[in-house]
């Protein structure tokens, strides 16, 4: 344990010194959505729960994983900053309103990281959400892809 919360000490100054080091992580955090976002495609296409559960466990999170295993803040690879949501990027209501919860581009990447990791220990033990649970979760992707496209 002691060992890990040194390396990820010793990465944690690495990162805030090194800017190329950051633009290598974000391009892998880019690389994943773009992943994770391919595979949400074919699940909305999927009509057989046994695959449907096969794709969900598909989903990447190394990214995340490796940071969070770390110790390192994700601010120090991502500038938090705020995210502007409107009703032409959303335009289900409902995820227009929990989006209101959601006001940084580092909020939205934890949520998103956070409800894979739901969906896939529920894919684990054969349980599925409803479709609009994913349809959520790629809403959710795509404005954070936009987000870093946009940078």
């Amino acid at each position: 344990m002691i060992e890990t919360v040194k390396f990820g000490f010793e990465l944690y100054e690495k990162f805030s010194k090194n800017r190329e080091i950051q633009r290598v992580l974000k391009d892998n955090l880019y690389r994943e959505l773009k992943f994770n976002l391919a595979i949400l495609n074919e699940i909305e296409k999927c009509k057989n729960k046994i695959n449907f559960i096969r794709l969900i466990l598909l989903f990447k999170t190394e990214f995340y994983r490796t940071i969070r295993n770390s110790f390192i803040d994700i601010r120090k690879i991502i500038d938090e900053q705020e995210i502007n949501i409107n009703e032409t990027v959303i335009k289900n209501k409902n995820f227009l309103k929990w989006f209101k919860n959601i006001k940084t581009n580092v909020k939205l990447i934890e949520k998103i990281y956070f409800r894979i990791d739901v969906l896939k220990s529920l894919a684990k033990v054969e349980i599925t959400k409803r479709k609009d649970s994913y349809q959520y979760l790629k809403t959710l992707m795509l404005v954070l892809k936009k987000e870093i496209e946009n940078e």
